[in-house]
């Protein structure tokens, strides 16, 4: 009986680990695979980076905290990538996308940063999210056809060059996307941008 009663304890246990399998982040940590984090406050002084093709990053609401340098998440080399529900700040830059495709940045919420997010040499760029940044919500260089879209402010349209920032209407009508592949919502997006500038409701830099 005591070892049927051991027996039956691993198995939930082992149960439990698999259901519950979150991860906790370590400074300088490069993530290449999908990974559900741990829900809590992690001090990385040099954040993370995510490197890698069709990767959904789940914070779970977990605290990514620097010291006002570095960025708190960087994805570089990347495509069709998910980054959720994370709380990422005091850095110079919270979330920083770098030659990166089919990227969606979902409920995070990005604070205290000197800046929210950077895109550098990167396209099709979904942002849904909040702001409280210390200097700029955004930065973008060398990217074009991004949308971005704080649920809390205005985006300046200066800093929107060749994307779409502060439409409800376009982020209401690719939400629904964002449950699935990011492939779908790009996809999708180049047509739409098209028919903005071809009705004139698009506003070029």
């Amino acid at each position: 009986m005591k070892f049927y009663n051991v027996f039956v304890f691993l198995v939930f246990f082992v149960s439990v680990s698999v259901v519950f399998g979150c991860v906790d982040l370590h400074d300088g940590g490069v993530y290449t695979n999908s990974t559900d984090v741990c829900n809590g406050v992690f001090f990385l002084k040099n954040g993370i980076i995510i490197h890698g093709q069709d990767v959904v990053f789940d914070c779970n609401s977990a605290v990514i905290r620097g010291d006002f340098e570095n960025s708190g998440i960087t994805i570089i080399n990347s495509g069709n990538v998910t980054v959720k529900d994370c709380n990422v700040m005091h850095f110079n830059i919270g979330i920083n996308v770098q030659n990166s495709n089919q990227t969606v940045l979902k409920g995070n919420h990005l604070i205290k940063n000197n800046f929210g997010v950077k895109f550098f040499g990167s396209e099709n760029v979904f942002v849904y999210g909040a702001d409280v940044s210390l200097k700029s919500p955004v930065r973008i260089a060398g990217s074009r056809g991004n949308f971005i879209d704080y649920f809390n402010k205005r985006v300046k349209d200066s800093l929107c060059s060749d994307s779409l920032c502060n439409r409800p209407l376009a982020t209401s009508r690719f939400r629904n996307l964002l449950d699935y592949s990011p492939k779908n919502l790009f996809w999708v997006r180049p047509f739409y941008i098209d028919n903005l500038r071809n009705k004139g409701q698009w506003s070029e830099p």
